[in-house]
């Protein structure tokens, strides 16, 4: 739980569960996260984390349990209050899931269009701005096939940046990406951390990438919680399967 006093969590779950087709995907999963805080969920594939981001956001809801972003249960907001939220949470997806038949600058311009009123010479600085926080300042007239896999990942974090959200989710964030590439992207969400003060939430099986940026850590084995706390307490944990994921960890 957070260490945050009584504060009000940014992002809260509270015994939730999902089932596909008479699969629980999760069960009884129950976290939060205090806002400013970096959080790392854990757990190998298929373990339930990139639903557990989409409930999160609202694409999913769950069966049971409810979850929180910024005080609003997402589950009970109507259409155009949950937009609201939304507007407030921004998302790197695994792919970067960029559009690929506009530039990189249309990308990241795209929320900016669609959700305010700014006039063009404002989102102009606006794109630049995020290009530059993200490495790629010259690169905004290319297409997205033109990038490399890093690239791709930086211009999808420059898009989820893109109208200063509260709180960002990010889908295994070094996925597709060599070691040293996969190392600036995660120097770039610390850096997001320490400057913005968003909450982040990342979910991963690379534990020693989430170490530069997680505060704390959830592990999912087989849809549930298994342990929830620091690094530390991931390597003392009572459970071989918490152990033998923080073991793969860089010290």
């Amino acid at each position: 739980m957070s260490e945050r006093g009584n504060a009000q969590p940014a992002v809260l779950l509270d015994h939730v569960s999902k089932t596909f087709e008479k699969r629980k995907v999760l069960e009884d999963v129950s976290f939060q996260v205090g806002s400013g805080e970096a959080f790392g969920l854990l757990g190998r594939s298929g373990a339930g984390k990139s639903v557990t981001l989409k409930l999160i956001i609202g694409l999913l809801k769950p069966d049971q349990g409810k979850i929180l972003v910024l005080g609003q249960e997402m589950q009970t907001l109507a259409r155009d209050k949950l937009g609201e939220v939304r507007k407030k949470i921004g998302f790197l997806f695994q792919d970067a899931a960029l559009f690929d038949s506009i530039s990189v600058y249309e990308n990241v311009a795209f929320p900016l269009r669609r959700h305010t009123g700014k006039s063009d010479a404002e989102i102009k600085d606006i794109v630049q701005q995020r290009l530059d926080d993200v490495g790629l300042s010259k690169e905004g007239r290319k297409m997205p096939s033109e990038l490399s896999g890093g690239m791709r990942k930086r211009a999808g974090l420059a898009r989820a940046l893109a109208l200063e959200p509260e709180v960002v989710l990010v889908d295994e964030p070094s996925s597709g990406l060599d070691h040293i590439t996969a190392g600036e992207i995660y120097d770039l969400l610390l850096e997001m951390k320490q400057k913005r003060h968003v909450t982040l939430i990342a979910v991963t099986h690379d534990v020693a990438g989430a170490r530069k940026f997680a505060d704390k850590f959830a592990v999912l084995n087989r849809g549930r919680i298994v342990e929830c706390g620091s690094f530390q307490e991931l390597e003392e944990s009572d459970d071989p399967v918490v152990r033998n994921l923080a073991a793969g960890a860089e010290t």
